[in-house]
């Protein structure tokens, strides 16, 4: 949620422009969902075309229907409708082909399927860091260092998960393969690293059961 006094580097965020990075902290990560959600949900993309939120269920998202800060009652109004991140025809197919291939724990829909605040977050993300210049390196790597800010019991897991059974330190990891279907998507990430885990006697206590909340 949004209540309470904002982490003092996010304070003006909304009224001055400013060039300096992202500094992302556990502290403000949910700050980071709220601002980037809006962006990835209404900027204007060819590609939103074929995506699945074009339908009957626009307004019945998460990612839509719990947006209530617009002045339209529901954020399906907004969805693919600014231009708000100005990408050319290489960066938007860029965002879309990371977008199709990086998923979140609370689901097993992909960032493209922005049905809920999450993917809608990490889609903005990707859309601007492409605008920026980023490379599909540099943007899997900040597409994981948030995913994991806003999914941390997940992914202090998973990093557990690559140490023990892969023998691999978690830096040493490919985000594409963390981010990917088999230990990003909610179903997957159970059966390939919550289970693994729990059959090693008390090495951790129990991985969370539910989705992480998707409102603001």
């Amino acid at each position: 949620g949004m209540n309470g006094p904002h982490p003092d580097e996010l304070a003006n965020i909304l009224s001055d422009p400013s060039h300096q990075p992202i500094l992302l902290t556990a502290a403000n990560s949910t700050y980071y969902v709220n601002l980037l959600w809006p962006i990835g949900l209404a900027t204007h993309m060819a590609a939103n075309a074929e995506s699945p939120l074009n339908g009957d269920s626009l307004y019945n998202l998460a990612s839509t229907g719990g947006w209530t800060l617009g002045r339209e009652q529901n954020g399906g109004a907004y969805f693919n409708k600014l231009p708000i991140v100005k990408l050319t025809r290489a960066e938007e197919a860029r965002v879309v082909r990371i977008a199709e291939a990086t998923y979140r724990p609370c689901c097993n829909n992909s960032t493209f399927f922005q049905d809920c605040n999450h993917g809608s977050a990490l889609l903005g993300l990707l859309e601007l860091g492409a605008s920026e210049g980023l490379n599909e390196d540099q943007l899997y790597r900040e597409a994981l260092a948030f995913n994991s800010f806003w999914f941390p019991d997940y992914y202090l897991r998973t990093a557990l998960f690559f140490k023990v059974m892969k023998k691999t330190d978690w830096a040493e990891v490919d985000p594409r393969v963390i981010l990917g279907f088999d230990y990003s998507a909610g179903g997957p990430w159970q059966q390939n690293v919550a289970a693994a885990l729990d059959r090693i006697p008390g090495l951790i206590p129990p991985a969370p059961g539910g989705g992480a909340g998707c409102g603001v």
